[in-house]
């Protein structure tokens, strides 16, 4: 059976493009053949339907060359597999860094490649996207727009984009920069009417990726220049990559004609990692660090830390720290030690699901809505008061509510305890209401 698959990925090698077979042939293995029944074996559920949607013709015509019988084939999926590569890195250091000076608008962060993203439920679909965009840029999903929380790998995604569409195509310029950066260089241009050459370097880019595009948000006339910006990329053909913490109904004050630009293509979300994902994160982490933790810590570091994954870096980092400082083995005891530190934060989050769920039956909402986008006048009521409460109660940093309250900036939990504030000096039955909650909630 290895030999027949074998011959039969010698067919698709030389009728696909190579990088058509590196990226989603080559991962794919043989699982069973029986009576003209294939079962293959690929990454994920995003590789499951990109092969079936095109490339399934291609798989059977070569299964039954190579079998010499009709053919059935299915896909299932085997996450042991791993993430599918969009290429391999180039080898020569010097190269690369003469590429990084000369093809690169900002920078990109060295180790953030496609091989070191962990795949897990939360985000195959970003992560078998990207690897879709590197491989072919600008054919499927254009923009491809990823969106989530803090820490959950979006910024690792694009910079992987960009190393990914370098190593295939040296001689492609690549802009990798944040929303922020690219505003920036936008004043920096005005103020030295230097306009032109800031239109100039940006449209000449092939792959363009931008980071926090909620930066945006209320900033006209740089919203004004991203957008012939974006037009002048799309029409020429040009991949663009696109992050933010939210999804582009989400960003408040974007114009309309940004944000049906943004939600054209394909929209990603990432999620928390769930604890098969914690679990793999960790043993890869780990390993990266020369840590070696075993499945009973691994397991338990899993299992106290539910944020995101840069919360679960964080703890690696600090037991090798622990460790290494007084050259003391990784044992339970300190591995328990680090997570204590992790438990208040744990603490502080159930005291946030609490409030939620408390300002939801208050106002005959759910705690999903408070988190969702929706604008209708109970569902905002009830989300400002939420974050208020969060304030109150607990003792994590307002840039923290607003992520656990939907992924939501700094400025607009600010904008939401000015408004409660408002409220409780002017409206006497709200006063009351709040003061109840608040009772409720020292209560319980």
């Amino acid at each position: 059976m290895a030999n027949f698959w074998g011959e039969t990925l010698r067919v698709l090698e030389q009728r696909l493009p190579a990088k058509d077979y590196a990226t989603w042939i080559a991962p794919i293995r043989l699982g069973e053949f029986a009576d003209g029944n294939a079962t293959l074996e690929v990454p994920n559920g995003f590789f499951r339907d990109w092969v079936r949607q095109y490339l399934m013709q291609q798989l059977t015509d070569a299964l039954v060359e190579t079998s010499g019988q009709a053919c059935r084939v299915s896909l299932v999926v085997n996450r042991d597999l791993g993430t599918p590569k969009a290429a391999d890195p180039p080898r020569d250091e010097h190269r690369r860094a003469t590429i990084r000076q000369t093809r690169i608008v900002g920078r990109l962060v060295p180790d953030y490649t496609l091989d070191e993203f962990v795949v897990g439920a939360s985000n195959e679909l970003a992560a078998g996207a990207a690897a879709a965009v590197a491989a072919e840029p600008a054919r499927h999903y254009n923009p491809l727009f990823i969106h989530g929380g803090v820490g959950l790998g979006k910024t690792h995604l694009l910079n992987a984009v960009g190393h990914a569409a370098l190593a295939d195509r040296p001689k492609a310029r690549i802009g990798c920069l944040t929303a922020e950066a690219f505003v920036n260089s936008m004043i920096a241009a005005l103020r030295r009417d230097q306009m032109d050459a800031f239109r100039a370097r940006f449209r000449r880019i092939d792959v363009l990726i931008i980071d926090d595009v909620q930066f945006l948000g209320g900033k006209v006339r740089s919203q004004e220049e991203f957008f012939h910006t974006f037009n002048a990329l799309h029409d020429g053909r040009k991949q663009i990559v696109l992050a933010s913490d939210r999804a582009p109904q989400e960003i408040r004050d974007l114009e309309e004609c940004l944000r049906s630009r943004f939600a054209s293509g394909l929209l990603a979300a990432i999620g928390l990692p769930d604890a098969t994902l914690r679990a793999a994160i960790i043993v890869h982490k780990a390993a990266s660090l020369g840590l070696e933790l075993g499945p009973e810590l691994s397991a338990l570091i899993a299992d106290s830390v539910r944020g995101n994954v840069r919360e679960l870096e964080g703890v690696l980092n600090t037991i090798r720290a622990r460790a290494s400082a007084g050259a003391l083995p990784v044992t339970r005891a300190l591995v328990r030690e680090v997570l204590g530190a992790v438990r208040t934060r744990t603490d502080a989050d159930r005291l946030v699901s609490h409030v939620m769920e408390a300002t939801a039956a208050e106002f005959g909402v759910t705690a999903a809505e408070i988190c969702s986008a929706r604008r209708s006048a109970r569902i905002v009521e009830a989300r400002h008061v939420a974050i208020f409460l969060c304030r109150e109660v607990t003792d994590l940093p307002l840039a923290t509510i607003g992520q656990r309250i939907g992924g939501r900036d700094h400025s607009t939990v600010l904008y939401s305890l000015a408004r409660v504030d408002k409220r409780r000096a002017g409206d006497p039955k709200f006063r009351e209401r709040l003061g109840r909650l608040m009772a409720s909630l020292h209560e319980s």
